[in-house]
């Protein structure tokens, strides 16, 4: 059976999009394309019940571990440096990804010299 392939959806802070399909190394080729990134911050990945980084290529991975990057076709992968996220994720074609941004915390404020005494 054949699963429709579905597009990313945008919403609350996120683009939610499934895995299209597995290439021969085991890579996840999602339906989130580079551009439906959101907001400011540290992208983020979630598949299979893992939170991944996003890196820019598979070196910026320490061997064996997983995270995502955009491939060649601009498009979400998930990938496993040196190894088959497919296997390594126990996920396939229709598996739901998510993909967000994690906000920046605000540089912090240096208190105020001004207190009020407490008399």
């Amino acid at each position: 059976m054949r699963l429709p392939i579905m597009g990313a959806r945008r919403g609350r802070g996120a683009v939610e999009g499934v895995v299209v399909h597995a290439d021969r190394f085991g890579n996840l080729v999602t339906s989130i394309r580079a551009d439906d990134a959101v907001g400011d911050g540290t992208i983020e990945v979630r598949i299979a019940g893992r939170r991944l980084p996003l890196v820019r290529t598979y070196g910026d991975l320490p061997l064996g571990r997983a995270g995502a990057l955009v491939g060649s076709h601009g498009r979400l992968e998930v990938v496993v440096r040196e190894g088959s996220a497919a296997e390594r994720l126990r996920a396939r074609r229709g598996a739901k990804v998510v993909m967000w941004r994690r906000a920046t915390s605000p540089a912090r404020r240096p208190r105020s010299s001004a207190r009020s005494s407490g008399g």
